[in-house]
């Protein structure tokens, strides 16, 4: 089928020309983002010489903001504002103004020349010379007219705290402010603020160095000291002055506060990055929010330049064309340009060449014969510091030669494989000719290339003249061939011709060349015998595989001849040390060629580790679900270890299994648990080993091996209580439980410990100090010299107790798991079974005729120390009595109380009665005022006392004696 070739090249020219309108689409607004607006029809009154992070500029008769670029002009009446963390240095003929963060600015230039900036909001430093005019700071209703060679800073808060107004600092100079109420002249170091109504006050901290914005180089590695330098003014009575750093806007991360009241300066030594500082007062530990006076420094790491080449020593010969060095250093990102000199002494004085570079390299092709010295000195815009810390100086030589060298040869190598068959590929089946290379040489004005059948050079097949360091010829046969240049300079003279090389024309490509192991391979001795050797060769000759000992194999400790195919396994041992290995082949016109040789490390075993613990003949004590560790140092070269542990009973260890192995351990330690092990004695053994990889072999280390005996210590088990019991409120106060538990262990010490709440605070260990966990507290901890110990008295609510001791070996053998129990509130006694009077019971006259007393009975509640009676008259709400009565010796009989019924008067009236138990102790004490252990429920009753309302007439009763 016949291919479209026509439709595919028009496939191709659509796609090449779709991709180039992408790229210049992509180019051009590119181009529109990053371009800088300006003005044909202005001058610019001043230049962006520094800037970091965003900022943009708005011209006075547009609403569009126009990203600054470095060296912007700024016009007249322009409005400058900078992001967070932006800083912008603005240079104008003799002055310069720095913007920090946050900061809008508008400038003005008026017809007499005089600056006026329109301060909003931020951080700006003003600065003047003495051939400058006056500058005006305005914001709001004052203005400050800085002075010829004066500069101020002005800003509304760093650190963005609410509430800081704008604060004004003389830094140099003098300055005039004013506003409604006149104005007023201050000099250095004067600090004032303008509050949020407009009025000017003077500040209690005057800070003169550094400026609130201030960038500093470093040109070391080092922290870099900066002086702080202030003055005080008026400060509060039992005030203290109070300096802080902090990495962060807000303060959030101190570096350093100190408080310095009585001091005027210090130093403080700063790393490099941004650093935020502020002084304020404190009083009665209140900070004084108007004392606040801050600022911020941005140490910028500028190092030294450091030269790339040419470095000390270097050496560039000629003959009579002078070479051309190219000078490299590295310089750093605020440097604007370089000064580069060289001059023929080390002191650089009186330069040959004195050039301006904005780029950290230059290209010189004038200099001649001798030594010669270098240097790079930057230049720094960032506040006006020009040329500053030179490089270090360096010298190179350069070196006039009397005669043309001969050529170095490049290709083809001595002794290597050209393939000059046609290309089966190629429908044009055109050879490929050989190129043949060499060294260029500035003196050379023409090379001459001679190619010759036999190493004498007698029989000449050609000789091609050149210009260049390069020709191609085809040799007329496959073979051996031989070849040479000599160089010719302008002059016409001849220099010597180079080594004779040969190569080899095949029509074939060549394949010759070992495989494995590579160039540096490191192979262990046990394992050198069975490394397979590999190569590839389509050389039907016989091919010499060889050892050496040396490089140059001038002394071959192995050489076997084989066939084209890999060796295999080499079979024989190899003692320690570093080897080389190739492939070679013996070639009929009597060349020997071999490949570029490979270096071999036959490696000795990995050293035995170093056994730390346990050591020969040690006791190893082991405690029931304890980890055991076994330590050795590490062996350099190891990746990871074999750890086994065995019984010692006499037979050999490579003929009995290990009791526990672990057979990969990357760490230098191992950690068993030994608890289904019985006492006895055990042997240990750890071995190092090296993994393969792609550069060596698998690698095994020498065997150390310890004996110890295993002693079994056991932990206290606990009995009684046992886990997760419950007690009844009463009984676990007043006749706690005891605690029961076993040791198969010795016992030297023991204690007991009783936590409420969780186990957080629970010791772990014998005399372990106890913890302060919220919610956790230890209730009881007592030393204890029985196994029976007893319960303290305990309210209700969980518990954890524990039993922590210490064996006669001076081991821990606490109890690893601790108990829970939990003591139930205290149940109320139940309420007292009444007997008289009845529940609402009327006391009527009959009853009253009879009887002017009542009696309250009930039966008693078994436990119960007293009883309180409690009557309420209902019609009332008043209590009319409260009383308590002791519980009688006969717990049997009932508990009798008679009443007068002439205090209680007419009415109806509840009778409460309950049962009561107190704390132990307290018995000589009225009830009333002992704390009660146990209350219980009350029992109600209601009586009333009648007596009607009618008259009583009396009748005649007679006449009465003594009348």
């Amino acid at each position: 089928m016949k291919r479209n070739t026509k439709s595919r090249v028009s496939d191709i020219i659509v796609t090449t020309i779709c991709i180039c309108g992408a790229v210049l689409s992509f180019y051009l607004f590119w181009k529109d983002f990053t371009q800088v607006l300006s003005k044909l029809n202005e001058n610019p009154i001043a230049t962006v010489t520094w800037k970091r992070k965003a900022a943009q500029r708005k011209f006075s008769d547009r609403m569009i903001w126009d990203r600054l670029r470095q060296d912007a002009p700024i016009y007249n009446g322009d409005t400058i504002r900078t992001s967070t963390n932006a800083e912008t240095t603005i240079t104008m003929q003799d002055s310069v103004f720095e913007l920090g963060s946050n900061t809008i600015i508008q400038i003005f230039v008026d017809d007499n020349g005089e600056t006026a900036l329109d301060f909003s909001g931020g951080v700006i430093s003003a600065k003047t010379s003495e051939s400058s005019g006056n500058i005006k700071l305005k914001s709001g209703n004052v203005v400050v007219d800085l002075e010829k060679g004066s500069s101020i800073s002005a800003s509304s808060g760093i650190s963005g705290s609410q509430g800081i107004p704008l604060q004004f600092n003389v830094l140099d100079g003098s300055a005039v402010i004013s506003d409604k109420n006149g104005a007023r002249i201050l000099q250095q170091g004067s600090a004032f603020t303008l509050s949020p109504n407009g009025e000017i006050q003077t500040n209690y901290i005057a800070v003169a160095t550094p400026a609130p914005q201030t960038r500093l180089l470093n040109h070391t590695d080092e922290l870099l000291p900066v002086q702080f330098t202030w003055a005080t003014n008026n400060l509060p009575n039992n005030s203290t002055v109070v300096f802080e750093t902090a990495l962060d806007k807000q303060f959030v991360n101190i570096q350093d506060q100190i408080a310095i009241s009585g001091l005027k300066s210090m130093t403080i030594n700063c790393q490099n990055g941004i650093l935020y500082w502020r002084f304020y007062i404190t009083q009665n530990g209140e900070i004084i929010q108007d004392s606040i006076t801050e600022g911020k420094l941005n140490i910028l790491s500028a190092p030294s330049p450091s030269a790339i080449v040419p470095q000390k020593g270097d050496i560039f010969s000629y003959r009579t064309v002078l070479p051309s060095i190219r000078f490299m250093w590295e310089g750093n990102e605020y440097a604007s340009q370089y000064l580069f000199e060289v001059a023929d002494n080390p002191e650089i004085n009186n330069p040959i060449i004195s050039q301006r570079s904005p780029y950290p390299s230059s290209i010189v092709s004038s200099l001649g014969k001798g030594t010669w010295y270098w240097r790079v000195t930057p230049y720094y815009t960032i506040d006006g510091i020009g040329y500053s810390n030179p490089s270090p100086v360096e010298n190179f030589i350069i070196d006039q030669k009397a005669k043309l060298g001969k050529p170095i040869p490049i290709s083809p190598t001595n002794g290597s494989f050209v393939n000059i068959a046609s290309d089966q590929n190629n429908s044009q089946t055109e050879s490929y000719a050989p190129i043949f290379s060499w060294v260029r040489e500035n003196d050379a004005a023409s090379y001459t290339l001679t190619i010759a059948s036999d190493p004498e050079m007698n029989n000449i097949i050609t000789e091609i003249s050149t210009t260049e360091n390069y020709a191609e010829f085809m040799p007329p046969s496959t073979g051996r061939w031989f070849w040479k240049v000599i160089q010719i300079d302008t002059e016409g003279n001849v220099s010597e011709s180079s080594n004779i090389s040969s190569f080899i024309a095949m029509d074939r490509e060549v394949i010759f060349q070992t495989v494995f192991p590579p160039n540096g391979y490191s192979v262990a001795q046990a394992r050198i015998q069975d490394t397979k050797f590999t190569w590839k060769s389509n050389i039907p000759d016989e091919i010499k595989f060889q050892i050496s000992t040396n490089q140059d194999f001038s002394n071959i400790y192995y050489e076997e001849n084989l066939g084209k195919d890999i060796l295999g396994t080499l079979g024989k041992s190899i003692p320690i040390g570093t080897y080389y290995w190739r492939i070679a082949f013996q070639e009929k016109e009597g060349a020997f060629i071999e490949t570029q040789p490979k270096q071999l490390n036959v490696l000795p075993p990995l050293d035995k580790p170093i056994i730390v613990s346990p050591l020969q003949e040690s006791n190893l004590v082991s405690m029931l679900q304890q980890p055991s560790n076994f330590i050795w140092q590490p062996v350099e070269g190891a990746d990871y270890y074999q750890i086994k542990i065995y019984t010692e009973d006499g037979i050999p260890l490579e003929n009995k299994d290990p009791v526990f192995e672990d057979l990969y351990v990357e760490k230098t330690s191992k950690s068993f648990v030994f608890d289904s092990l019985p006492p006895g004695k055990y042997i240990w053994t750890v071995q190092a080993f090296a993994e393969e990889s792609a550069i060596n072999s698998r690698r095994t280390g020498l065997l150390s091996e310890q004996k110890f005996t295993l002693q079994k210590i056991y932990p206290v088990q606990l009995e009684n209580p046992s886990n997760n019991s419950t007690f009844e409120g009463i009984d676990a106060f007043l006749h706690p439980s005891k605690i029961t538990y076993l040791s198969r262990t010795s016992i030297s010490a023991a204690e007991l410990v009783v936590v409420k709440g969780n186990t957080n605070a629970l010791p772990k260990q014998y005399g372990q100090a106890a913890s302060n966990v919220a919610g956790s507290t230890i209730v009881y901890r007592e030393k204890i010299d029985s196994l029976t110990p007893k319960l303290p008295s305990l309210s209700n609510g969980t518990y954890w107790y524990t039993i922590n001791a210490l064996a006669i070996s001076g081991h821990d053998i606490s109890s690893i798991t601790p108990f829970k129990f939990t003591v139930n509130p205290i149940s109320p006694f139940p309420a007292p079974k009444t007997i008289s009077p009845a529940n609402n019971q009327v006391f009527d006259e009959t009853y009253l005729l009879e009887e002017l007393t009542i009696t309250l009975s009930w039966e008693q509640v078994q436990q119960a120390d007293a009883y309180e009676l409690v009557i309420k008259n209902l019609d009332t709400q008043e209590t009319v009595l409260k009383t308590y009565i002791a519980a009688p010796s006969d717990k049997k009989r009932n508990i009798n109380r008679t009443l007068d019924l002439t205090q209680f008067g007419v009415g109806n009236f509840q009778w409460f009665v309950s049962a009561k138990r107190y704390m132990p102790g307290n018995e000589g004490q009225r009830f009333e005022d002992r704390v009660i252990l146990q209350d219980g429920i009350a029992s109600e009753n209601i009586f009333q006392v009648y007596l009607p309302q009618e008259e009583i007439y009396i009748y005649n009763p007679g006449d009465l004696y003594g009348n």
